[in-house]
């Protein structure tokens, strides 16, 4: 299998494989992530651990080679988005590693679908009774995301939904489905889970367990 992964950009301008801006989970110092440099991320160490949060070429520099793909979603930051979204590209241009984009943030996936249309790009989205929803995301944030109006600027060949999140009557997935995008669910955390996704979504991210591989 492949890896999905976060991409930040730092203030120095080089780029964080992380999940939160915030690095209080995962580090236990209060601050914000795109607030560091690569210097200031060496001095922290996750959960307890002896690692550091890595840099993105020295998690590309595993990948180069092995034909794994990545799927690289862009964290934008206090419209850091254009920023961001050439650096990553400029910095993936320099590793032989065949890779998709996705970011919650359109404006992101509208600047591959500008600057870098062949590589294959996806819109984040939830619905509202999701978890996505309730973690530090504003209402008003959250309804527009849940919408899915944000293709309207994004256009992407795929959309990656909150699988968990997709329940009752979501008339803006049934709109959406009728269109036949690519349909990507996260995150699953279980073979039940997943087997609830068949027929409705063509690929999953998941952690926590080791589904199956298909074999041709």
């Amino acid at each position: 299998y492949g890896a999905e992964l976060d991409v930040h950009l730092l203030r120095d301008g080089t780029l964080a494989v992380f999940h939160d801006s915030d690095l209080k989970r995962m580090t236990g110092v209060t601050g914000v992530l795109e607030d560091c440099t690569a210097q200031d991320l060496a001095a922290l160490r996750l959960a307890g651990t002896p690692e550091t949060i890595p840099q993105l070429c020295e998690v590309l520099s595993l990948y180069e080679g092995t034909g794994l793909p990545l799927v690289v979603e862009l964290k934008s930051y206090r419209g850091n988005h254009r920023a961001l979204a050439e650096r990553t590209a400029k910095e993936l241009d320099k590793y032989q590693i065949p890779y998709c984009m996705e970011s919650f943030d359109p404006r992101a996936v509208q600047w591959f679908r500008k600057n870098a249309p062949d590589i294959i790009r996806g819109q984040l989205a939830f619905g509202l009774g999701g978890e996505a929803a309730h973690k530090g995301v504003k209402p008003l944030t959250a309804f527009f995301i849940s919408t899915l109006m944000q293709h309207v600027l994004s256009r992407p060949d795929f959309l990656a939904y909150e699988a968990i999140s997709e329940h009752g009557l979501n008339l803006p997935m049934r709109l959406v489905r009728l269109m036949r995008p690519w349909m990507v669910a996260w995150t699953i955390r279980s073979q039940e889970a997943l087997d609830h996704t068949r027929g409705k979504y063509d690929i999953a991210i998941f952690e926590g367990f080791v589904p199956p591989a298909k074999r041709s």
